[in-house]
């Protein structure tokens, strides 16, 4: 497969075949196929991919490819830079790689196991950078699950024309300003208005993006060169009533301005958990999203008008924690999002289990869901039955290869601002109890997702573990008119870097109480801490 941008980069596959000892093999021109490629909900880029399909393929066989590949624009003025990896997904036996160029070239290299050898000669002026494989190398994990991988350990060269991504951007500034400086159109000035009558900062915010969310569907455009990173013109957004990420934080930058608040546009990388080449070149790829930037007395704030919801009060946990380059304003700022703390997120439930006849458990139980944790079910009944809602609630409560009946107590989730939620249910379900020699059991359970990744067994790991997002969570479960047999403690606790949790049992006045807490600290693992 290879993947080029149609509009400023066609690519043409000038020879391919299969070869089978000194016999070429070659591939049927008539079965390559050129198609477009779907892009992601927050690209900045269309893409087309070609597929070559190689005949007499086996082991000891080799597959070569001749491609030719015109790059006649790039994506920012005066910018170009590429990223080399090595070792990953595939083995690589061997690789030269030459790249010449009449400006002056920045490298960065990560090369663990010296497999690698750099050459660039000069280092100002015309430059020519040579990048050899100098010994086969394979870093790509196999058979493990929640896989995290680390850069650090994989070799790569970046390569820009610049040093940093201030002077890249530079030339985007007066571009980006100049869409901004344009008056708004009725249907943003009403939604100025709007927001204007709220004193509340976040909630002036919430107002904005909400409503913008309400009347602006989003549709990306990327067929154009300027399409690729600069948003179209204010007109042009409100009159479609679409557009994709940079037209959103436009917009939203444009309104807020109006209203007299400090706000930019943000360039970032979107997406759970975090991963990018840590190198100090800037690159191309470094960012796929736009967002806005706001400061004001209620300090520095993140805001993706891109979302489906509002929440201006927090930071999505999608754009957390990285690199954002305010890209309008004085001059580009290379600056960083905070990231997700266990408290920015909160998860308490409570049931009382009751033992019914015909294998049947009964349980009532409230759920509440603060900060972050809203964010799934904030705006669902705009988007979803209210059956299929209740029937994810009710897994909060019971599991759901089980369940019978349920119903929940009415709610509302028409709005598209990110609040706290609370719902009580009642669900029926199937008791299936472990049977023992002293009569049934009732499982505990593991602790949860995020202390069951904790006994991932770690001997030959090669990569990091994926941990989810920090939260905190707490759980109270009350078994009703059952006893426990025995009087050994049920308690048990775990402390660590990434996740502590408690739990207590305790027999009570007609059941037995089960008290849970688990606060995940740490989005990810390293290798090196495992």
């Amino acid at each position: 497969r290879r993947r080029y941008n149609p509009n400023i980069q066609p690519l043409a596959v000038e020879a391919a075949y299969t070869l089978v000892g000194d016999r070429r093999v070659p591939v049927d021109r008539s079965r390559i196929e050129d198609k477009p490629l779907a892009s992601t909900p927050f690209g900045f880029d269309e893409q087309r991919q070609v597929m070559i399909p190689f005949a007499e393929v086996e082991v000891g066989t080799a597959v070569v490819t001749k491609i030719r590949r015109v790059t006649t624009q790039v994506a920012l003025p005066g910018f170009w830079s590429t990223e080399l990896l090595f070792g990953a997904p595939a083995r690589q036996r061997a690789a030269r790689v030459t790249i010449r160029s009449e400006r002056p070239l920045h490298v960065s290299t990560n090369d663990p196991g010296g497999v690698l050898r750099v050459e660039q000669a000069p280092t100002d002026g015309p430059t020519t950078v040579t990048v050899t494989l100098v010994t086969p190398v394979y870093r790509f994990p196999v058979d493990e699950q929640d896989v995290w991988m680390d850069y650090e350990s994989v070799p790569w060269v970046a390569v820009s024309t610049e040093r940093d991504w201030v002077a890249a951007a530079r030339p985007m500034t007066a571009r980006y300003e100049a869409l901004l400086a344009a008056p708004l159109p009725p249907r943003f000035e009403a939604i100025r208005a709007k927001a204007a009558a709220v004193a509340d900062p976040s909630e002036r915010r919430n107002v904005v993006t909400s409503e913008l969310a309400a009347q602006i569907h989003y549709l990306g455009d990327w067929r154009t060169l300027q399409g690729r990173f600069v948003p179209r013109a204010l007109a042009a957004i409100a009159e479609t009533q679409s557009g994709d990420c940079k037209d959103f934080a436009a917009a939203t930058t444009a309104i807020l301005r109006a209203l007299g608040e400090r706000a930019d546009v943000a360039w970032i990388r979107r997406g759970f958990p975090y991963r990018r080449l840590p190198a100090a070149t800037p690159l191309v790829g470094d960012f796929n999203h736009a967002i806005v930037h706001v400061r004001g007395a209620d300090g520095e704030r993140w805001l993706d008008p891109t979302n489906a919801t509002s929440f201006a009060q927090g930071t999505y946990p999608d754009i957390a924690g990285r690199p954002a380059l305010v890209v309008t304003g004085a001059a580009p700022t290379l600056l960083a999002t905070p990231a997700t703390r266990p408290g920015d997120g909160e998860v308490r439930g409570t049931r009382i289990v009751r033992f019914a006849p015909e294998e049947r458990q009964v349980i009532d139980g409230t759920l509440t869901l603060r900060g972050a944790t809203a964010i799934g079910y904030t705006g669902a009944e705009l988007t979803r039955s209210k059956r299929s809602i209740d029937y994810a609630l009710a897994g909060y409560f019971g599991e759901e290869k089980d369940l019978h009946e349920w119903t929940l107590d009415a709610y509302d989730l028409r709005s598209r601002v990110v609040r706290d939620l609370e719902f009580r249910a009642r669900l029926v379900q199937r008791d299936a109890p472990m049977r023992t020699s002293a009569g049934d059991a009732y499982y505990l359970g593991g602790g949860g997702r995020a202390v069951e990744a904790l006994l991932t067994p770690t001997t030959e790991r090669v990569s990091g573990l994926v941990n989810g997002t920090p939260y905190a969570f707490r759980s109270t479960t009350e078994l009703r008119d059952v006893r426990r047999i025995g009087d050994h403690s049920l308690d048990c606790a775990v402390t660590s870097p990434w996740i502590d949790f408690t739990r207590t049992v305790a027999d009570v006045r007609g059941g037995i109480l089960i008290d849970e807490d688990a606060v995940l600290q740490q989005a990810v693992i390293s290798n090196a801490e495992l």
